[in-house]
């Protein structure tokens, strides 16, 4: 990941993490989420959800969405490059 983002220390697995804060801040319900990310009691997403508050979760959103911006551009100047419209 560090190669993605920049930074070590930074796991794949907060990526879900950072998602479903996404989904909690659009509106989508815990039951939708529970179902989402295949957890058999809608406790488990709730328990999950509530992670979301640290820290180093917020951080490392922070991050994702940076590495998502930066190559969203890369690749529009790719594809501008090749002449394809965007």
């Amino acid at each position: 990941m560090a190669k993605i983002t920049g930074k070590s220390g930074f796991r794949t697995h907060s990526l879900r993490h950072n998602g479903t804060m996404l989904e909690l801040n659009n509106g989508t319900s815990l039951e939708r989420l529970q179902s989402e990310l295949g957890h058999s009691s809608v406790t488990t997403t709730e328990i999950y959800a509530g992670k979301l508050g640290s820290k180093r979760h917020q951080e490392n959103f922070k991050v994702a969405i940076a590495a998502r911006e930066y190559w969203a551009e890369q690749n529009k100047e790719m594809l501008r490059k090749l002449k394809v419209v965007v």
